[in-house]
Formats: C-alpha cells, sequence, structure tokens
C-alpha cells in the first residue's frame, strides 16, 4: 500500500510537470511568426490552391495578411478582427469584415505586447521605413510581426482582381485586373511582417517587409507599395 502511495504521488507530480510544460510550449507558440503557402508558388508556378482558412485559427489578438482566394482580393486581421478588400463591378473598391475567407499564402502571428516606438521624420519612404523598422530590432535574423498607426500624407495601395479561370505562368500574369488606388491625408492601420529569409515566401525578392494598410474608416484596404509617413507610431510585437 505504501509503495501505491508513492507512485500516485510521483504520478500526481508528473502530470503537474506535464501541464505546466504544455502551457508553456503553448504561450511560446503563440507570440511567433507562422506562414503557410509561399508567394512564389503563386506567381512563378500559377498554384492558385488555398493553404488555409482563417476560420480555423485562433483569432484572440491575431494579426495576419495575405491575398484573398485565387487572386480575388486582399486579407487583413487587425486584432482578431479579419478584414477582406475586393474590387466590384464598378471598379470601386469594397472592404468586409468576414468570419470567412482563405488564401493561397498567408503570414500570421498573435501579440499580446507591444514595444511602442515614434517614428522619426526622417523617414520619408517605404524604404527608409523598412530600414528603421529594422533598426529597431534586437535581433534582425528574426522574424517579426509589426503595426503602425497614424496618418499618412501619400500611400499607394493595391488590391488583386485576377478573373476567374485565369491561367497564371509569371508575375505579370498574376497581376492582371490589379487596382492601384491613392490615399491622401488618412489616418491609418498597417500589420507588417519583417524577415531576411522569407523573400519568395511571404515577402517580395528585393524586401524584408510585407504590409497592408487599411484606413481608420475602414474605406479602403491593401497591399501597401509605397508611403510618405505624416505621423506614425511603430508597435513591435514583444
Amino acid at each position: 500500500m505504501k509503495i501505491m502511495k508513492i507512485s500516485t504521488t510521483v504520478l500526481a507530480i508528473l502530470f503537474s510537470f506535464l501541464l505546466i510544460s504544455c502551457d508553456q510550449k503553448t504561450e511560446s507558440i503563440s507570440s511567433q511568426v507562422r506562414h503557410t503557402g509561399a508567394m512564389r508558388n503563386v506567381m512563378l508556378r500559377g498554384d492558385l490552391s488555398n493553404t488555409i482558412k482563417l476560420d480555423t485559427l485562433d483569432t484572440q489578438n491575431l494579426y495576419g495578411i495575405g491575398p484573398a482566394t485565387a487572386l480575388t482580393g486582399e486579407l487583413m486581421v487587425f486584432d482578431g478582427d479579419i478584414y477582406i478588400s475586393r474590387i466590384e463591378n464598378d471598379g470601386l473598391m469594397k472592404v468586409e469584415k468576414t468570419a470567412n475567407a482563405s488564401a493561397p499564402f498567408f503570414v500570421y502571428a498573435q501579440a499580446y505586447q507591444w514595444k511602442e516606438i515614434e517614428v522619426p521624420a526622417t523617414v520619408s519612404d517605404l524604404s527608409s521605413l523598412e530600414l528603421f523598422i529594422q533598426s529597431q530590432l534586437k535581433d534582425q535574423s528574426i522574424e517579426t510581426m509589426f503595426k503602425l498607426e497614424g496618418k499618412v500624407s501619400n500611400a499607394f495601395i493595391h488590391v488583386q482582381n485576377l478573373a476567374p479561370g485565369s491561367v497564371i505562368k509569371s508575375p505579370q500574369d498574376a497581376h492582371k485586373g490589379q487596382r492601384n488606388f491613392t490615399l491622401e491625408n488618412e489616418e491609418v492601420v498597417m500589420v507588417g511582417f519583417y524577415s531576411q529569409h522569407h523573400k519568395g515566401i511571404y515577402t517580395h525578392h528585393d524586401s524584408n517587409i510585407h504590409v497592408h494598410l487599411m484606413t481608420t474608416n475602414r474605406n479602403a484596404m491593401g497591399h501597401l507599395d509605397a508611403v510618405e509617413p505624416q505621423a506614425l507610431t511603430l508597435f513591435l510585437a514583444k
């Protein structure tokens, strides 16, 4: 009987340790950047198959970006809310909040704490913004999620609008139907991801960042191509 009592106690201790380990593992994973699919598979190989359904994700404190199904729009998850932008028949952009969306490639992360940094006036375009973000990272070799909030003097975004049944053999094919938009003096939020090791996966071949921008009135949202900041605050996920 005494042996059984000791064994039960040992098992209880081991079980408690297992629970703690699992909790720590979950917390660690939730703060990591994850991705599914690859930009190059879409742009170079014409693979439009969806690699993720966003309704399968834990959306608590979730942030993410990517193109919509079959390159028919743009996706942005901001603090757990999923937004999709599409081009209507009249050529205008429509942004909607949705519970269901899918993507051929997507990058995402959950963030519970932020480091807040004012973006200096010396940051005048997207290239200098990338360099500033890079300068604020303790370890530039690690992929990082960030967000930006504030006002821009100008911003240039695009929304994918590929026609049904299109065949993609090159990046030019993938961007057929794409609509470009210019924003002026807008209050905005942006979600972005930084990595030196994911070109062709979720960043373009000539950049270490991929950013989507949305106006705070939710009237416009798309992939950020260029920007002239006016007053921005950078939030780095801790």
